[in-house]
């Protein structure tokens, strides 16, 4: 697992909290072009999921809007949020999801790190992100 994964797996957020979204935010150059990317591991009513979204970044560093993407950003949009969750949780029952901005991934857990979140110990130490 990479240490973002990782880091996100330990610090799990309220999706709707979203001064804790921002602090999982990277901004990813690939091929050229410059994506914003989030990844984290939402709790929602008891439940966990993996949260990818990428968006796609203009000269300025802001988000283009969806409406303008051309296919190859479509594409590699896709494939950004495919990457930032590759090898983790359930990818049969991936979740996508569209918005003016962002292209998501919202993906279950394993049962095994369901447990893992579950049973913690008290005091464990969390992961810091990586510089």
């Amino acid at each position: 697992m990479a240490p973002r994964q990782q880091y996100a797996l330990a610090n799990p957020v309220d999706p709707k909290d979203l001064v804790a979204v921002q602090r999982f935010a990277k901004t990813l150059t690939v091929a050229g072009r410059r994506f914003g990317t989030t990844l984290t591991v939402d709790r929602v009513e008891g439940q966990f999921f993996w949260h990818a979204w990428v968006s796609v970044l203009d000269t300025a560093f802001k988000p283009i809007p969806k409406k303008n993407w051309d296919k190859a950003e479509l594409g590699a949009a896709h494939d950004v949020a495919r990457i930032l969750v590759m090898g983790l949780g359930q990818p049969c029952a991936d979740n996508f999801i569209y918005d003016d901005r962002t292209f998501q991934i919202r993906r279950p857990l394993t049962i095994k790190k369901r447990e893992w979140h579950s049973y913690r110990p008290i005091g464990q130490t969390r992961l810091q992100p990586d510089s």
